[in-house]
């Protein structure tokens, strides 16, 4: 099983990241969305590794007893960071061969990004709301990541 076919899980009983919880994985196979119904049965903090026990669901159905293990959360982004990063350098590269810009040089960008701000005055009362919305938002979910 692949994480894009994993559709979601939820906790079904315990705490998350505990073991003995038990949780319920969401996933979709040869077009079919199925379930399975998983207890956590060890936790390698050292390793980032889960293994699991399902207990109940569409893999019990041809299996009769389902362990999976070795299951790295971030092993995606590991198998992903190199392919991302050449990404991130060729493609710029490449559309500026492909498709080179008409303008390489604005010596008058600040000034004229200077008046234009002057133009535009302080910021309103709804700006001013937004701007601290955004920044109270990124502050309480940087536990998130």
């Amino acid at each position: 099983m692949t994480p894009e076919n994993i559709q979601g899980c939820d906790l079904h009983e315990g705490e998350f990241g505990k073991v003995g919880s038990v949780v319920i994985w969401k996933y979709f196979i040869d077009g079919k969305h199925m379930v399975a119904k998983a207890r956590v049965e060890a936790i390698d903090e050292e390793e980032k590794q889960v293994t699991f026990n399902v207990v109940e669901g569409d893999l019990l159905k041809d299996f009769k007893d389902f362990y999976f293990g070795d299951f790295e959360c971030y092993a995606w982004a590991k198998a992903a960071i190199v392919p991302g990063l050449v990404s991130l350098i060729v493609v710029p590269l490449l559309l500026y061969v492909i498709y080179p810009p008409s303008v390489k040089s604005s010596p008058d960008a600040p000034k004229l990004a200077k008046e234009k701000l002057e133009k535009m005055g302080p910021m309103s009362k709804n700006e001013i709301i937004m701007a601290v919305t955004l920044v109270l938002t990124v502050y309480f979910n940087l536990d998130f990541f």
